[in-house]
């Protein structure tokens, strides 16, 4: 199978922008970008035995400009020329096969740590990707994506370094910023926020239809009642998922299989990602 790129620099302040996101670097250490998949497609899902070519069209902001430290020039460059360049060598074989798995079968997310080249900085900076399918038909996939970069800290004196910059940031007011509530309600997935003594304290607005609850405070006081007792394994779910929320804050990110019920007690078989945000409290 062949496959390419192609790039479009979405404005930020443009009719078409995708999404509100193209300005929270700065304040959460996050970029998000989508990705159109077409070609290649067998009855929604990417045939690796038709012969054709897979195509994969990614629409992001200046944003990731500012991560990987381009310009705008480079959006036009030679696509594959982004993939070469920008993901490490020792990397680039096993996302490829990543990627691929998860467009190939019915996922519906996956996260993994890879490097990404900064060319401002000139270094191999780690990062963690989440892709999430929010589109699907016989002819395209759709994929919102979001990256971390794991090397991104707050310092001492209440500023962030983002990419060798610093912007103001109050980390008792995180969850307050214009940005980072655009961000968080945007995102086409469930997406909770927990702090390090396991409280959760906040949720995006995608909770709603999947749980079926009335509000988004619904959801953070009734969340214990939203697992069943037991996980198919026989496992407590309130002794387990605390575990797993301490394996995150130690391991920076943590993946696993999960079965929510709704407000009704209705099934829902979960694939739950839980990703150390650094710098927050």
């Amino acid at each position: 199978m062949t496959w390419t790129f192609s790039r479009i620099l979405v404005s930020d302040d443009g009719p078409s922008t995708p999404k509100p996101l193209q300005t929270v670097l700065a304040d959460s250490g996050l970029v998000y970008f989508e990705v159109t998949v077409t070609g290649a497609l067998n009855g929604g899902q990417v045939d690796l035995l038709n012969g054709q070519e897979l195509h994969l069209t990614i629409e992001h902001g200046r944003d990731l400009l500012v991560l990987l430290g381009e310009d705008e020039q480079s959006v036009t460059s030679e696509p594959l020329g982004f993939f070469d360049e920008h993901i490490h060598p020792s990397d680039q074989d096993r996302l490829t096969i990543i990627l691929l798995s998860f467009l190939s079968g019915n996922n519906e997310s996956i996260s993994f740590d890879h490097l990404l080249w900064d060319s401002a900085a000139g270094q191999w900076r780690k990062a963690v990707l989440v892709v999430s399918m929010v589109g699907r038909t016989n002819e395209m996939l759709r994929l919102a994506c979001l990256i971390r970069l794991a090397d991104i800290s707050l310092k001492g004196d209440g500023q962030v370094s983002v990419l060798g910059s610093s912007a103001a940031l109050d980390p008792s007011n995180l969850g307050e910023t214009e940005h980072y509530r655009l961000m968080l309600d945007s995102m086409p997935m469930a997406c909770s926020l927990w702090d390090s003594r396991l409280n959760q304290i906040d949720c995006n607005f995608a909770v709603i239809p999947i749980f079926g609850v009335p509000d988004k405070a619904s959801y953070l006081e009734y969340f214990p009642r939203l697992s069943p007792p037991y996980q198919p394994d026989g496992r407590a779910s309130e002794e387990v998922f605390p575990k797993y929320l301490l394996e995150a804050l130690e391991e920076e990110q943590v993946s696993f299989e999960w079965l929510f019920q709704t407000i009704d007690g209705d099934p829902i078989q979960s694939d739950v990602h839980l990703v150390k945000v650094s710098g927050a409290s």
